[in-house]
C-alpha cells in the first residue's frame, strides 16, 4: 500500500461521492483514447481489424512501435511518443485497477491528515491511488486522447508539420500546473 504522509494537510474536502465521480472520467477519458487509438492504428496502416482483437496494452504498444518505425530519424518526435506511451502506461494500469480491483474508499475530510484516494488490489498488489493522483493522469489521458489525430498526422505527414511546435503546444498541455 502506498504510504501516505501528508502532514500540514489544508486540502478541501474531498466527498466520497467525489472520489466516484473521478473513476467515471477517468473511464469516460479512456472511452475516448480507446475510440482514438482505435482510429489512429487504421490509419496508420498496423491492420486495425486485427489490433480490434488486441489488449489495450497491445494496441499502445503497436502504436508506440509504429511511431518508432515511421520516425526513426526524428528523435524529438521519437522521445516524444516514448513519453505519451509512459503516461498511458500508467493510466492504463490505473484504469485497471480500478475496474477490477477497488478494495475501499478514503474521503478527505478537514483535520484529518489522510489524503482521498481509493484502495485497490490487483495481481496481489495493494496500491492506493490519490485523488489528485488520479485527475492528473485523467486530465493527460484526454489529451492525449484529444490531439491523437495531430499525432497521427505528424508521423503520416511530416512536412505538414515541419514548422509547427506540437510537441511542445501539447507538452504545455499535459503539464499545467493547475491539472
Amino acid at each position: 500500500m502506498k504510504k501516505q504522509n501528508s502532514k500540514n494537510c489544508k486540502a478541501s474536502a474531498v466527498t466520497l461521492r467525489e472520489l466516484r465521480e473521478a473513476v467515471g472520467i477517468h473511464f469516460s477519458a479512456w472511452s475516448m483514447l480507446e475510440r482514438s487509438l482505435q482510429s489512429a492504428l487504421v490509419d496508420l496502416e498496423t491492420n486495425g481489424k486485427k489490433a480490434r482483437r488486441q489488449s489495450l496494452s497491445q494496441k499502445l504498444n503497436l502504436w508506440k512501435q509504429f511511431h518508432l518505425d515511421r520516425t526513426s530519424e526524428r528523435e524529438i518526435h521519437k522521445e516524444f511518443i516514448a513519453e505519451l506511451h509512459s503516461i498511458l502506461q500508467s493510466s492504463l494500469e490505473i484504469r485497471n485497477r480500478l475496474a477490477h480491483g477497488i478494495t475501499g474508499w478514503t474521503a478527505l475530510v478537514p483535520g484529518r491528515t489522510d489524503k482521498a484516494s481509493i484502495s485497490t488490489e490487483l495481481n496481489d498488489e495493494e496500491t492506493a491511488i490519490e485523488f489528485e493522483e488520479l485527475q492528473k493522469i485523467t486530465g493527460q489521458t484526454g489529451i492525449i486522447a484529444s490531439h491523437m489525430d495531430r499525432i497521427t498526422s505528424y508521423a503520416l505527414e511530416p512536412d505538414k508539420w515541419r514548422h509547427s511546435d506540437l510537441h511542445a503546444d501539447i507538452r504545455k498541455m499535459l503539464y499545467r500546473s493547475n491539472r
